[in-house]
């Protein structure tokens, strides 16, 4: 028996796993689509369906929530992503995304900046930024 309560208590972590959600400032759209996130973070369209730009967040190059985002809603590597950006951003079409230390602070920063648009997992959501698109997995 107790064996099985110690099994049981070890899968808890896996079931209890957090979401990646992309949030906005309260300014932002009330949601975006998958290809909307898309095409901003690949620097197809700059502007929000609002008509305003678009202020992306991110975190560091390397940092495990870029994979995770990468992977999951671009379906690219990082690797692919940061070429394409350096295409884009000699092409003058892309402005590169602010980076935050962690996720606490992309969260102040998105919340702090008109027509933001960043991504954090679940845990760190508060009332201070919109979730504007949830990864259903």
């Amino acid at each position: 028996m107790k064996k099985l309560m110690l099994f049981t208590l070890m899968l808890i972590p896996v079931l209890v796993q957090a979401e990646l959600l992309v949030i906005g400032n309260s300014s932002t759209a009330a949601e975006l689509s998958r290809r909307q996130i898309i095409d901003l973070y690949l620097g197809k369209v700059t502007v929000l369906p609002s008509g305003h730009g678009a202020e992306l967040f991110e975190y560091g190059s390397g940092h495990t929530m870029n994979k995770e985002f990468y992977q999951a809603i671009i379906k690219r590597t990082e690797n692919q992503i940061l070429m394409n950006r350096q295409k884009q951003l000699i092409s003058g079409k892309f402005k590169s995304p602010v980076v935050a230390k962690d996720q606490a602070d992309l969260v102040a920063k998105v919340a702090a900046t008109p027509n933001a648009v960043g991504y954090i997992d679940s845990q760190y959501l508060n009332d201070s930024v919109t979730v504007l698109f949830k990864l259903d997995e």
